[in-house]
């Protein structure tokens, strides 16, 4: 900053015998406001300019955070609570929301289940559009279905399931909950153990390869054709195709897939039961 002096000002004896007399003379405001504006400017800050770490009012800051360093993710920092509402930014499209880590099944899972409800918790409705393999989500969901198999463990395949949110609203039993509970989740579990076990010894080596659905024999089942309510595609027969990790291919089948807002989900592995 350029400070710039007025052309009359008191000469330096002046201000120095004004700054050590204790009693008011006609020169001591002038001379305090100078002396202020000289210590501003030898400090390169603009008059009236507050000292760090307080506000106009003397109030203490928070000294600015520093810019995130380069490589970090930004939507990860904490934010600062500022005491006010700021408004939720828009969600990003599902292409942009591939998991940093493919291999972190956390990541993942966060990709496999996309919202069931609005904002105000009120279950969203099903669509008649026809699913796509090749959605993020799915590969999401097939990638957790498998890794439940090679580590022996249903609950890592869970989200790959069919949603109970949409099971209630589909099928047309009495207390749809407990069905998909205590038979279809029973049964996904038993049918991962016995992937699991056919998978042997090398079963943590194993990878998948890519998931083959047929697609075009996909059918959009009306209300009332399997006990449903609400209808959804349902497509038999498809396969999820690995390395064993010795250089051999193998394949288990996930009987049916059924759709729920234009997604697919497993609701049978291995079998009607």
């Amino acid at each position: 900053m350029l400070c710039v002096m007025a052309p009359v000002v008191p000469s330096a004896a002046l201000v120095r015998h004004a700054l050590r007399n204790s009693e008011p003379s006609p020169w001591h405001g002038l001379t305090a406001l100078l002396a202020t504006i000289l210590l501003g400017c030898s400090r390169g800050e603009p008059p009236g300019a507050a000292s760090p770490g307080t506000d106009s009012r003397g109030s203490t800051t928070l000294a600015q955070a520093p810019e995130t360093m380069p490589g970090a993710t930004r939507a990860h920092a904490a934010p600062v609570d500022s005491g006010a509402e700021t408004e939720a930014p828009d969600a990003m499209p599902a292409e942009l929301s591939a998991p940093t880590d493919p291999n972190d099944p956390a990541e993942l899972a966060k990709l496999a289940v996309p919202a069931l409800t609005d904002q105000d918790g009120k279950p969203l409705p099903q669509t008649e559009q026809r699913p796509k393999t090749d959605s993020p989500g799915f590969q999401a969901r097939m990638a957790l279905l498998f890794r439940a198999i090679t580590s022996d463990n249903p609950e890592l395949g869970a989200p790959a399931f069919f949603p109970l949110l949409a099971y209630q609203l589909v099928k047309d039993v009495q207390k749809p909950e407990r069905d998909w509970q205590y038979r279809l989740m029973r049964n996904f579990a038993r049918d991962i153990h016995a992937y699991h076990e056919k998978l042997g010894q090398r079963a943590a080596d194993a990878r998948l390869v890519r998931v083959e659905v047929p697609e075009e024999r996909a059918l959009w089942m009306k209300p009332g054709r399997e006990g449903n309510r609400i209808g959804y595609y349902r497509v038999l027969r498809s396969t999820l195709v690995y390395d064993d990790g010795a250089g051999h291919t193998g394949r288990v089948g996930i009987t049916s897939l059924i759709s729920w807002r234009g997604e697919w989900y497993v609701v049978h592995v291995d079998g009607f039961e």
